[in-house]
């Protein structure tokens, strides 16, 4: 066999660097794996491609992956750390582990949540090492440290409830934390997160605005603005997984799969497709390839659907409201509260009662114009019972006076006045039967 010149000895052992494949917000894992030889840096990249995958997938580490992890040296298992393929390890954990590292770990853990979730983890990671720096341990971190960040997210640029959402997931790595035994206790467990509501950014969205905006669209942004203020689609999460076979043209409804609530046991809901809707569709199918499976082609979980938006409405001259696609479903499922009640436009937007009132319910204008309008005595009990469509039956609370053989109507005017403004509740009891004689007392002699 020839020998190798002293150039070729030195060409294979040389310092090397593993990285790992693109994840879902585009970073890569990177490992300084230092001076090692050809065939022992192929086995290296065999492991950390082990580790990428089962952290990714959610499933366990081969077994001579995990053998090979438990017995390589300190310095690069912490390098691993670093990159967030592997936790600390147990002998050190309590006193060497990083912040920075520990929430790069826990995020990459993370493959159960979607892209939206993992994208705010991400946000609420770049604050806290931000503030606390890339090497601060974790069980330095204390309760009052805990205040000043909420203190100094405060005074930046960031809303009450980007805050409230830095804060809640904050609490969340060091919960993980505290569960893992690497710290005694969460130092934010005591500060409260505040509401994630900001009213300011719920803005109905009328139909005309949308319409008008859809007059410069091409058919898949017009479908994009559809699904959004027609159906109350969660977009692009819920948008881009729609296919031509979850129509149901006869039963005019559309089968909608939802990443968001999967976890929750509802992998899907059943949304109805109203006349506009119907329109718009048709002329997608009309123009979509054969070979198009999707509805919506062309976009995915991460695009960004808002700055396009906000392009068309300046081209169609409507001033852009604000959060794009979320005030699209907003306004839907006002309508659908309107229309059908609450309970019904939970079960078509597929969120609780409770979220759709704190998240998705606005009080339009026209809401007040109405409330001022003076109201029909007759209509007013209708409008109190929620609008009975037959304006004088309440399931029960009133009944016909003619229904009731034998009885006979009050004709006081003041008396019918009063039946007529009082709450629905005590209806029934005001048109009971009133006896021939009158309603003035009997007296005696």
């Amino acid at each position: 066999m020839k020998a190798l010149s002293p150039s070729s000895k030195r060409s294979s052992i040389r310092p090397r660097r593993w990285q790992g494949n693109p994840d879902a917000l585009g970073g890569r894992a990177s490992v300084r794996v230092g001076r090692c030889t050809d065939t022992e840096y192929v086995l290296l990249r065999e492991h950390l491609k082990g580790l990428e995958g089962a952290k990714r997938k959610g499933m366990a580490l081969p077994a001579s992956t995990a053998a090979w992890l438990g017995s390589i040296g300190d310095d690069l298992h912490e390098r691993i750390e670093r990159a967030g393929l592997c936790l600390p390890r147990l002998g050190r954990a309590a006193s060497d582990a990083t912040l920075a590292t520990f929430v790069r770990t826990y995020i990459n853990n993370r493959s159960d949540l979607g892209i939206r979730s993992i994208n705010n983890l991400v946000q609420s990671e770049k604050r806290l090492v931000e503030v606390f720096g890339t090497e601060r341990k974790l069980n330095t971190i204390t309760a009052g440290d805990a205040k000043d960040f909420q203190r100094r997210l405060l005074t930046d640029r960031y809303s009450q409830a980007t805050v409230a959402m830095f804060i809640k997931k904050a609490k969340q790595f060091f919960a993980d934390a505290v569960d893992r035994d690497l710290i005694a206790k969460n130092p934010f467990r005591k500060v409260k997160a505040g509401s994630q509501v900001n009213t300011e950014r719920m803005e109905y969205v009328p139909v005309e605005a949308v319409q008008s905006v859809m007059v410069v669209c091409d058919i898949k942004w017009k479908l994009r603005f559809a699904l959004a203020r027609y159906a109350g689609l969660r977009s692009p999460s819920e948008a881009c997984l729609l296919e031509w076979k979850d129509v149901r043209w006869k039963d005019n409804k559309i089968c909608v799969h939802s990443p968001k609530t999967k976890k929750h046991g509802k992998p899907l809901r059943w949304v109805p497709i109203s006349d506009a809707l119907r329109v718009i569709l048709l002329e997608a199918l009309h123009q979509a390839e054969p070979d198009d499976a999707r509805i919506c082609p062309g976009i995915d979980a991460s695009t960004n659907l808002r700055e396009q938006g906000e392009r068309l409405c300046e081209r169609a001259g409507v001033k852009p409201w604000q959060k794009m696609f979320q005030n699209l479903r907003l306004s839907c499922e006002t309508d659908w509260m309107d229309s059908h009640g609450l309970t019904t436009a939970c079960k078509f937007s597929g969120n609780t009662p409770e979220v759709a009132i704190k998240h998705y319910h606005v009080v339009r204008e026209r809401d007040y114009i109405d409330a001022g309008r003076p109201v029909r005595a007759s209509e007013e009990i209708r409008t109190l019972a929620g609008g009975a469509e037959s304006g004088a039956e309440l399931s029960g609370f009133v009944r016909k006076p003619a229904e009731r053989n034998g009885s006979h109507k009050a004709t006081s005017d003041a008396i019918t006045a009063t039946c007529n403004v009082t709450h629905f509740g005590a209806s029934s009891y005001l048109t009971d039967t009133i006896p021939p004689r009158g309603v003035e007392p009997l007296f005696n002699g």
